[in-house]
Order: C-alpha cells, then sequence, then structure tokens
C-alpha cells in the first residue's frame, strides 16, 4: 500500500503541488489579518508603585503587530509582553494602551495610582479596588513612642485622593484653513473641565465662543486650557495665499442706439464700467475717462469703431462699441405699395409698381385729411421718386415719418365724392334722382369738370375755382322716364389732373298711375 502511495504521489505534477502550496500560504496569511486585536489582560507590577519606583506594563494580546503606551511610548512589538517605565511616576498618571495590526486597532484606559509615606515602613502588598483611579495614602498604625516596632508586619491605612484631571477640548476648529489675503476666518471652540481659556494671539477666552479673524499671512491660532493641576493646548495653522496681480477687467462697453439714422438722431450714449484698472481712456476723440461712467455724443459722419482700453499694472485690455450711421429708409412690407406722382389718389394711376421688400429712403411726410398719410421717397433701386401712401401694414421705416419735414405740393384735387339720392326709388315716374360730389382740394386753383353717366351722357365741362384747401359741392339732376333699371353718375376730371370719381349707383322702379273708375249718370230719374 505504501508503495502504492508512493507511486501516486511521484506522479503527480510539481505545479500542482505548488499551486496547493501558495494557496495554503495566502489562506494562512489572509485569516487573521483581517482580525480585530483582542486585549486579553494589562496589568501594572507592582500595582501601586511609589513616586520614582521603576513600574512594569504587562499585556497579553493577540492579533496585534505592535502596542503602544500613549503618550509616551509607540511601536513596541507586541510579543515582547512588557515595558518598564524605569523612572517611574511622580504623580497618579493615565497610560492609554493600543494594540494594533495593519487593519484594525483596540484601546484601553490604564491608570498607574503613586503611593506615598510620610515614615519608613515595611514592605506592604495592596491590592486595589479595579475602578479606583485615585491616589492611596499609606500611614502606619499609630503606636506610643516607647512601644518598639513589632516584628511582624503591620497593614497600613489607605486614603483614597482622586486623580487630577485634564481640561477636555470638546470643539476647536479654524475653517477655512487655506484663504487669500484679505479673507476672513472664523474660529470655534468648547473646552469642559477648564478654569481658564487662552487663544493666541487674542488672549483670554469664554469656555465656549466663536470669533472672526483676517490674517495677512500665516498664522498659527493656539489654544490654551487650564485648571488647577493641568494644562492642555491643541494649535491650528492657517496658510494664507496672496494671490497673483489681475489685469483690469471690462464689464461692460456699449453704445446706444448703436445704429443712428443720418440727419434724424441727434446723439446717441457711450457706457462702460471697469474694476481693477488704474486708467481708462476711450478712442477716437474722447481720451481718458473715469474707470466707470457714460457719455453722450454726437452722431458721427460715418460708421465708426469705438475702442476702451483698461491699464493696470499686470497690462491693457481692451473692448469695442460700433455705431452704425445710416440714412432713414423704409420697406415695403406687401407687394401693394406704388408711386405716385403726387399725395392723394386723385393724381391719377401709379408711374410704379413696388415690390414687396423695396427699400426706400423717405424725405418729406404729407398727411393729406382723410385720404391718410403720404411720403415722398426715392426707391434706392432705381431712383425713381414720387408719393407713396402710409398705410398700416404696408411700410416699415427706421424712423417717426411725422418728424420728416413736408413740403408744398401742386394744386391738386385730393378726394371726390359723389353720392345719388334717391339710392332706391319705386314710384310713378317721371321722377329725377340728383347726384351730389364732394369735391376737396389741397391749395389755391381752378378744377375742370364734367358729369357723365351710364346711359353715356357727358355733360358739358364745368370749372370750380378754390381760393386755398377746402372743399366744395356740385349737384347733377337726371330726370328717369317711365324707365325701370339700375343707373350710375360719376365725375371726369381734366385739370388740375385728369382722373375719374367713384361712380354713384342708384336704382329705379317705374310704376303705372291707378286711373279711378268713372261713374256714368242713371238715365233713369230719381224716385
Amino acid at each position: 500500500m505504501n508503495d502504492r502511495h508512493e507511486l501516486i504521489r511521484s506522479r503527480m505534477p510539481i505545479r500542482l503541488w505548488a499551486l496547493l502550496l501558495l494557496l495554503t500560504l495566502l489562506l494562512t496569511a489572509c485569516g487573521g489579518r483581517d482580525q480585530t486585536p483582542t486585549i486579553h489582560n494589562v496589568t501594572l507590577d507592582p500595582p501601586i508603585p511609589l513616586a520614582g519606583q521603576s513600574v512594569s506594563v504587562v499585556w497579553d494580546v493577540s492579533n496585534a503587530d505592535v502596542v503602544d503606551l500613549l503618550p509616551w511610548v509607540r511601536d513596541l512589538p507586541a510579543r515582547q509582553g512588557a515595558y518598564t517605565f524605569a523612572g517611574g511616576f511622580s504623580a497618579p498618571t493615565t497610560i492609554m494602551f493600543v494594540a494594533r495590526n495593519a487593519t484594525a486597532s483596540t484601546q484601553r484606559e490604564m491608570v498607574v495610582p503613586i503611593m506615598t509615606t510620610t515614615t519608613p515602613m515595611a514592605a506592604v502588598t495592596t491590592t486595589p479596588t479595579p475602578t479606583s483611579t485615585g491616589t492611596v495614602m499609606v500611614s502606619p498604625s499609630p503606636m506610643p513612642s516607647s512601644t518598639p516596632w513589632p516584628t511582624s508586619t503591620a497593614w497600613p491605612t489607605l486614603t483614597f485622593t482622586p486623580p487630577p484631571v485634564d481640561p477636555i477640548i470638546q470643539l476647536w476648529s479654524v475653517t477655512p484653513s487655506q484663504i487669500n489675503a484679505g479673507e476672513a476666518v472664523t474660529l470655534r471652540w468648547k473646552v469642559t473641565q477648564a478654569t481658564s481659556l487662552t487663544i493666541e494671539p487674542f488672549g483670554r477666552q469664554p469656555l465656549e465662543g466663536q470669533l472672526i479673524d483676517q490674517p495677512t499671512s500665516n498664522r498659527a491660532y493656539n489654544l490654551i486650557a487650564s485648571n488647577a493641576s493641568r494644562t492642555v493646548s491643541q494649535s491650528i495653522l492657517v496658510t494664507v495665499a496672496t494671490p497673483r496681480p489681475q489685469p483690469p477687467v471690462i464689464r461692460g462697453f456699449t453704445a446706444s442706439p448703436s445704429t443712428v439714422v443720418r440727419g434724424y438722431t441727434s446723439s446717441f450714449r457711450l457706457s462702460w464700467e471697469t474694476s481693477g484698472a488704474s486708467s481708462v481712456w476711450i478712442d477716437p476723440g474722447i481720451g481718458q475717462v473715469n474707470v466707470t461712467g457714460y457719455r453722450d455724443l454726437p452722431i458721427p459722419a460715418n460708421d465708426t469703431v469705438y475702442t476702451l482700453t483698461a491699464r493696470n499694472s499686470v497690462g491693457d485690455v481692451r473692448a469695442q462699441a460700433f455705431v452704425d450711421v445710416v440714412d432713414p429708409t423704409c420697406t415695403t412690407l406687401t407687394p401693394w405699395s406704388d408711386l405716385y406722382p403726387g399725395p392723394g389718389a386723385t393724381f391719377g394711376p401709379p408711374t410704379l409698381d413696388l415690390p414687396q421688400g423695396a427699400v426706400l429712403t423717405p424725405q418729406y411726410y404729407n398727411k393729406m385729411g382723410s385720404d391718410g398719410n403720404w411720403l415722398y421717397v426715392t426707391y434706392v433701386k432705381t431712383g425713381a421718386k414720387g408719393w407713396t401712401p402710409v398705410k398700416s401694414g404696408y411700410l416699415s421705416c427706421t424712423i417717426d415719418i411725422t418728424k420728416l419735414p413736408s413740403t408744398s405740393v401742386p394744386f391738386t384735387v385730393t378726394k371726390v365724392t359723389v353720392s345719388a339720392s334717391p339710392a332706391s326709388y319705386s314710384g310713378v315716374c317721371p321722377v329725377t334722382v340728383r347726384s351730389t360730389a364732394s369735391i376737396t382740394v389741397a391749395g389755391a386753383g381752378r378744377v375742370t369738370f364734367r358729369w357723365f353717366r351710364s346711359d353715356g351722357t357727358q355733360e358739358a365741362l364745368q370749372n370750380l375755382d378754390f381760393g386755398g384747401s377746402g372743399t366744395k359741392n356740385v349737384t347733377y339732376d337726371w330726370q328717369i322716364n317711365n324707365i325701370i333699371g339700375d343707373y350710375w353718375t360719376a365725375l371726369s376730371f381734366s385739370a388740375p389732373t385728369s382722373f375719374a370719381s367713384n361712380q354713384a349707383n342708384f336704382s329705379v322702379t317705374c310704376l303705372a298711375p291707378t286711373i279711378p273708375p268713372t261713374v256714368s249718370p242713371s238715365p233713369y230719374p230719381g224716385p
């Protein structure tokens, strides 16, 4: 059987053996490294030493690599098992025993009591109460001076004195810990078991409070808390950085309005705002100005670029504002705008049909009474000039056209309205229908016209004189004889321009007259 086992082992690959060995080592290394150290026991030898007497700390721990006896000793090998303070302690002392490995730690606080004696005495063995943290005072039992010291050992009388306590710093912070020069930090603190508190560099402070400081360079703030027996302190350093000089900043530089109309806009405003600048100036033609401000300027003759330069010890920064100088323009919004030889539709048919989007240069403005507003314009594309009506939705202008100058216009009929009365007639004929023409003119002059009607009749020419702008009425009577139908009358003008007015429509329905019955006398005499 043994030979068989040897044969199997001899056939097992060497690499498999190596892999198994490596897994075993890894499992061994991992098992326990992640375990928390355990403190089984920590004792003092002797349990209550005299002041200055050598005292050893003896421990039994597991899963620990090193131990610390804080605040005095660090990184003692855990397997060492003991450490001796050769000089002992002059007063009761607290030791924080810490057992730790690479991943975790466990700690236990222990108190070293100190025994003081006033009379020489034989060796005494005492066992302090486990919860005692004070000082044990040992005094021999009183005996008559004539009585010799007994040969047997006498137990001393033990007196417990509470140990001194440290001030406790519950809160101590300075935020932020890194600032730029000129920025502020906030100090906050809270201390207990202290009778006095000093914060350097401010001096004495209450046990709880808050302060604001603006350090100009690196500064250490030191908190010192004291009571009758102990003093503790903690220091916090604040780093103060001196910011690098920065170039000036131009927060805004604008021209309002940025588009001005030649001959119409009188001025515009340059506004600017900078920070961190030692000097500011504007070109062209303005020069040095305040670091922030505005300036009202007349419009330049042509398009202009204004440049603002802000300067400090680091350098210059620049910004620009643009002012566009344009001629006043109007743009047609529909394809139904036209050019006429004069203001008012009665000047005759249009001389030019304007397309939608046509750009016009307005020059004069005239309000032609109820016939609307008119502009004298130049069609930029062809140079054609004339009058165009200003109707809602027809034009968009860059200026208030009512501010344009007005100009004299030739004597003209600006409006004609013809109406007939009655507009509808039904009755005995013949009937006379009267047409009335209301003629409005601009300026002083003579109007030449004639009446014409739906049956083709044209009356003789008539003249009507006007001493100035105004309105006059003329009438025309047409007698209809026993004819039923629809009719119209109108005016045809030959001066000052040739055009025709609207037609005044009316209708006539002629009815035959009713003849009353004739009563013949009776041939017979009456009764």
